[in-house]
């Protein structure tokens, strides 16, 4: 029988006054839509663009077509999954224009001179570390790079990576595995020459 049949409430989610006070232009309703999912969003960015300027412009972008789609939001649906679905098809979207016009890829003579020395290798800086991921995992389609950073960075199971992106466990499995191959190819290139 219906929730409002009954006399009680339909399930809420937590964020919808938020998205309701942000529709009706509450400026600080929305800025705290955005304090609650920044560290969240910069995440993803992360994971799509390779330096920081690019990182900071796609979460950026992300909370603009937030704020353009809030209209698109249903009440009853969890409003995190709706939204970090919605992050993730705009960062795909992202990725596929821009390899239109430049390929990311990080310079491979510093790759080279990084990999060629096993006490320079042990002493890898953070950043030094993010670009040699980032060259391993160049060349993935975006949603490939989405399954395998969320199973092995995120430490997310393959059930949990289904529900985020939509895909069936066995795609997510295939996917991962082809995503795994290409990197494992991408980084012997680098030893290989």
């Amino acid at each position: 029988m219906d929730a409002l049949m009954l006399g009680e409430s339909p399930q809420i989610d937590a964020d919808y006054e938020l998205v309701l006070a942000s529709r009706a232009g509450d400026d600080a309703a929305f800025a705290e839509l955005l304090r609650k999912y920044q560290a969240r969003i910069l995440q993803m960015a992360y994971r799509f663009a390779v330096n920081d300027s690019d990182q900071q412009d796609l979460a950026q972008e992300i909370f603009i077509r937030l704020h353009q789609k809030l209209g698109a939001y249903k009440v009853g649906a969890p409003f995190e999954h709706w939204f970090m679905r919605l992050a993730h098809n705009f960062c795909c979207n992202w990725v596929r224009s821009r390899q239109r016009y430049e390929k990311n890829k990080v310079d491979s003579d510093f790759v080279l001179e990084t990999v060629s020395d096993d006490s320079q290798e042990r002493r890898l800086s953070r950043e030094e570390a993010r670009r040699m991921l980032n060259f391993a995992l160049d060349g993935l389609p975006p949603l490939d790079r989405l399954v395998v950073t969320l199973l092995e960075l995120d430490e997310k199971s393959v059930r949990e990576v289904a529900t985020e992106t939509g895909l069936s466990e066995s795609n997510v499995k295939v996917k991962a595995h082809r995503a795994r191959k290409k990197m494992a190819e991408n980084l012997r290139s680098v030893y290989e020459r």
